[in-house]
Protein backbone atom coordinates (compact mmCIF):
# COMPACT_ATOMS: atom_id res chain seq x y z
CA UNK A 1 0.00 0.00 0.00
CA UNK A 2 2.96 2.35 0.68
CA UNK A 3 4.12 1.91 -2.88
CA UNK A 4 0.70 2.86 -4.29
CA UNK A 5 0.72 6.12 -2.31
CA UNK A 6 4.23 6.95 -3.56
CA UNK A 7 3.24 6.33 -7.18
CA UNK A 8 0.10 8.41 -6.66
CA UNK A 9 2.14 11.27 -5.22
CA UNK A 10 4.56 11.11 -8.15
CA UNK A 11 1.67 11.16 -10.62
CA UNK A 12 0.27 14.22 -8.83
CA UNK A 13 3.61 16.06 -8.62
CA UNK A 14 4.66 15.52 -12.27
CA UNK A 15 1.73 17.47 -13.82
CA UNK A 16 2.19 20.30 -11.31
CA UNK A 17 5.93 20.52 -12.02
CA UNK A 18 5.26 20.44 -15.77
CA UNK A 19 2.73 23.28 -15.46
CA UNK A 20 5.25 25.36 -13.49
CA UNK A 21 8.02 24.82 -16.06
CA UNK A 22 5.73 25.56 -19.01
CA UNK A 23 4.35 28.64 -17.28
CA UNK A 24 7.89 29.98 -16.77
CA UNK A 25 8.86 29.88 -20.45
CA UNK A 26 11.50 32.12 -21.93
CA UNK A 27 10.26 35.61 -22.72
CA UNK A 28 10.40 36.46 -26.43
CA UNK A 29 12.86 39.26 -27.27
CA UNK A 30 11.47 42.78 -27.33
CA UNK A 31 12.57 45.26 -29.97
CA UNK A 32 14.28 48.19 -28.26
CA UNK A 33 13.15 51.72 -29.11
CA UNK A 34 15.19 53.71 -31.63
CA UNK A 35 18.08 55.49 -29.94
CA UNK A 36 18.22 59.22 -29.35
CA UNK A 37 21.46 60.15 -31.11
CA UNK A 38 22.50 63.74 -30.49
CA UNK A 39 25.78 63.78 -32.42
CA UNK A 40 27.32 61.47 -34.99
CA UNK A 41 30.33 62.01 -37.20
CA UNK A 42 33.91 61.12 -38.03
CA UNK A 43 36.21 61.70 -35.06
CA UNK A 44 39.07 64.13 -35.68
CA UNK A 45 40.42 64.66 -32.18
CA UNK A 46 40.04 64.25 -28.43
CA UNK A 47 41.08 66.66 -25.66
CA UNK A 48 40.77 66.12 -21.91
CA UNK A 49 41.02 68.99 -19.43
CA UNK A 50 39.64 70.10 -16.04
CA UNK A 51 37.32 67.11 -15.68
CA UNK A 52 35.90 67.56 -19.18
CA UNK A 53 36.27 65.76 -22.48
CA UNK A 54 35.99 67.40 -25.88
CA UNK A 55 35.56 65.28 -28.98
CA UNK A 56 36.20 67.16 -32.24
CA UNK A 57 34.62 65.94 -35.44
CA UNK A 58 36.00 66.18 -38.98
CA UNK A 59 33.22 68.59 -39.99
CA UNK A 60 34.24 71.09 -37.26
CA UNK A 61 31.56 70.24 -34.68
CA UNK A 62 32.55 69.57 -31.07
CA UNK A 63 30.98 67.52 -28.30
CA UNK A 64 32.10 68.79 -24.88
CA UNK A 65 30.91 67.19 -21.62
CA UNK A 66 32.05 66.74 -18.02
CA UNK A 67 33.67 63.29 -17.69
CA UNK A 68 31.26 62.26 -14.95
CA UNK A 69 28.13 63.09 -16.96
CA UNK A 70 28.33 60.45 -19.68
CA UNK A 71 29.35 56.82 -20.09
CA UNK A 72 31.28 55.03 -22.80
CA UNK A 73 29.12 52.26 -24.29
CA UNK A 74 31.69 51.11 -26.84
CA UNK A 75 35.37 52.04 -27.06
CA UNK A 76 37.09 50.51 -30.09
CA UNK A 77 38.61 53.45 -31.99
CA UNK A 78 40.70 52.85 -35.08
CA UNK A 79 42.52 54.67 -37.83
CA UNK A 80 39.07 56.04 -38.79
CA UNK A 81 36.53 56.30 -35.97
CA UNK A 82 32.82 57.00 -35.98
CA UNK A 83 31.81 59.09 -32.95
CA UNK A 84 28.26 58.50 -31.72
CA UNK A 85 26.76 60.40 -28.76
CA UNK A 86 23.23 60.18 -27.48
CA UNK A 87 20.97 59.90 -24.47
CA UNK A 88 18.85 57.13 -23.04
CA UNK A 89 17.02 56.44 -19.79
CA UNK A 90 20.36 56.17 -17.94
CA UNK A 91 21.82 59.40 -19.34
CA UNK A 92 24.36 60.50 -21.95
CA UNK A 93 26.51 57.91 -23.74
CA UNK A 94 29.33 57.76 -26.29
CA UNK A 95 30.42 55.05 -28.72
CA UNK A 96 33.74 55.09 -30.57
CA UNK A 97 33.40 52.67 -33.48
CA UNK A 98 36.63 52.24 -35.39
CA UNK A 99 38.08 50.74 -38.49
CA UNK A 100 40.54 47.89 -38.24
CA UNK A 101 42.81 45.81 -40.42
CA UNK A 102 41.17 42.88 -42.13
CA UNK A 103 37.71 44.39 -42.57
CA UNK A 104 35.77 43.74 -45.76
CA UNK A 105 36.63 46.36 -48.41
CA UNK A 106 33.30 48.17 -48.13
CA UNK A 107 33.29 48.20 -44.30
CA UNK A 108 34.42 51.55 -42.89
CA UNK A 109 33.53 51.05 -39.20
CA UNK A 110 33.06 47.74 -37.41
CA UNK A 111 30.75 47.28 -34.42
CA UNK A 112 31.49 43.94 -32.81
CA UNK A 113 30.11 41.29 -31.78
CA UNK A 114 26.65 39.88 -32.30
CA UNK A 115 23.25 41.48 -32.41
CA UNK A 116 19.56 40.80 -32.90
CA UNK A 117 17.91 41.28 -36.30
CA UNK A 118 14.65 43.25 -36.30
CA UNK A 119 13.94 43.38 -40.04
CA UNK A 120 14.60 47.08 -40.64
CA UNK A 121 17.31 47.36 -37.98
CA UNK A 122 19.76 45.44 -35.80
CA UNK A 123 20.10 45.78 -32.03
CA UNK A 124 23.73 45.75 -30.88
CA UNK A 125 25.65 47.28 -27.98
CA UNK A 126 22.38 48.35 -26.39
CA UNK A 127 21.23 50.44 -29.38
CA UNK A 128 19.03 49.88 -32.40
CA UNK A 129 20.98 50.54 -35.65
CA UNK A 130 18.92 51.13 -38.83
CA UNK A 131 19.81 49.12 -41.92
CA UNK A 132 21.05 51.12 -44.91
CA UNK A 133 18.99 51.00 -48.11
CA UNK A 134 21.68 48.84 -49.75
CA UNK A 135 22.12 46.57 -46.69
CA UNK A 136 23.95 43.31 -47.49
CA UNK A 137 22.85 40.47 -45.17
CA UNK A 138 24.68 37.31 -44.23
CA UNK A 139 23.80 34.39 -46.55
CA UNK A 140 22.20 32.55 -43.60
CA UNK A 141 20.74 35.60 -41.92
CA UNK A 142 18.54 35.09 -38.89
CA UNK A 143 14.84 35.77 -38.97
CA UNK A 144 13.26 38.78 -37.30
CA UNK A 145 13.82 38.85 -33.52
CA UNK A 146 16.64 36.31 -33.90
CA UNK A 147 20.26 36.62 -32.86
CA UNK A 148 23.26 36.78 -35.14
CA UNK A 149 26.18 34.48 -34.30
CA UNK A 150 28.42 35.82 -31.53
CA UNK A 151 31.32 36.30 -33.99
CA UNK A 152 29.32 38.53 -36.34
CA UNK A 153 30.08 42.23 -36.66
CA UNK A 154 28.16 45.14 -38.15
CA UNK A 155 29.62 47.46 -40.76
CA UNK A 156 28.41 51.04 -40.25
CA UNK A 157 28.46 54.02 -42.57
CA UNK A 158 29.09 57.66 -41.56
CA UNK A 159 25.42 58.03 -40.52
CA UNK A 160 25.44 54.98 -38.25
CA UNK A 161 23.40 52.80 -40.60
CA UNK A 162 24.31 49.12 -40.95
CA UNK A 163 25.61 48.49 -44.46
CA UNK A 164 26.41 44.80 -43.96
CA UNK A 165 27.13 42.03 -41.48
CA UNK A 166 30.20 39.83 -41.64
CA UNK A 167 31.55 36.90 -39.64
CA UNK A 168 34.87 37.56 -37.95
CA UNK A 169 37.04 34.53 -38.54
CA UNK A 170 40.60 34.41 -37.20
CA UNK A 171 43.26 33.73 -39.84
CA UNK A 172 44.65 30.23 -40.02
CA UNK A 173 48.22 31.54 -39.88
CA UNK A 174 48.78 32.94 -36.37
CA UNK A 175 51.69 35.11 -37.61
CA UNK A 176 49.33 37.08 -39.84
CA UNK A 177 46.68 37.56 -37.14
CA UNK A 178 45.98 41.21 -36.34
CA UNK A 179 46.62 42.48 -32.87
CA UNK A 180 43.53 42.01 -30.67
CA UNK A 181 42.58 45.67 -30.95
CA UNK A 182 40.48 47.82 -33.23
CA UNK A 183 43.33 50.22 -33.75
CA UNK A 184 44.57 48.92 -37.07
Amino acid sequence: MGRTRTVGRILTVVPIATAIVVGCGVEPPVKPPPPVIDTIGVLAGLAEFDGRVRYSLADGRQWDHPKDQFRILYDMPGRDTLFVAGTDSVGAYVLLVGSQDGLPVDCRYSLRYGGTDWGDSIASQGLLWPKADAFVPLPDRPGSASDYPSNSALCLDDRGSVTSVYLAVPPEDEDSAPVPSATG
